[in-house]
């Protein structure tokens, strides 16, 4: 799905009192939800994760859609600029033997044109700011294994299984790691 696309350059932003207070309330929107919905004080969740996958969906939606999931993830801000800021944070992260952070987004998309038609704009989009990889699948057993396998290696196998069968009403999933 990817054959014909490769992340270009893009417009780094770092991060500034905009984006930051814009990130503290969304971690704290997130934080309360997750623990009010849990049922329990003990949620583990990771607003950063939740950001960059919805940020991902974002850059597929238009019109009052983009505008609300904007609202929401970037308090106000472009979605432009927020993929800029997240992009700029990625960037950042530290890979040294003794700590490591590493972000990897995927895209799986079930093939099948007559229920899902994928935009290149989408793809480019969050191949540029997300380094996100794209398959287009039969969402069969063997998709089922190549998630699954595409998830452990990029949690060095600390995360081995996240899917274990796939709904016939599946057309997408958007997997952040």
């Amino acid at each position: 799905l990817m054959n014909e696309i490769s992340a270009q350059n893009v417009t780094e932003k770092k991060a500034d009192e905009k984006f930051i207070s814009a990130q503290m309330a969304f971690s704290m929107d997130v934080f309360k939800k997750s623990v009010k919905d849990s049922g329990t004080e003990n949620v583990l969740v990771s607003p950063l994760s939740v950001q960059n996958a919805l940020t991902m969906t974002a850059n597929g939606a238009k019109g009052e859609t983009r505008t609300e999931m904007e609202n929401v993830l970037a308090k106000g801000m472009s979605l432009n600029d927020l993929n800029s800021y997240l992009y700029t944070y990625r960037k950042s992260l530290t890979d040294k033997s003794k700590s490591k952070l590493h972000i990897a987004n995927s895209i799986w998309f079930r093939d099948d044109s007559e229920r899902l038609d994928v935009n290149e704009n989408f793809l480019q989009t969050n191949a540029d700011y997300y380094g996100a990889d794209a398959f287009k699948s039969s969402f069969d057993n063997s998709t089922v294994k190549d998630i699954n396998d595409w998830v452990s290696n990029n949690t060095d196998k600390m995360i081995d299984k996240i899917v274990d069968d796939i709904s016939v009403d599946t057309v997408m999933y958007l997997i952040n790691a």
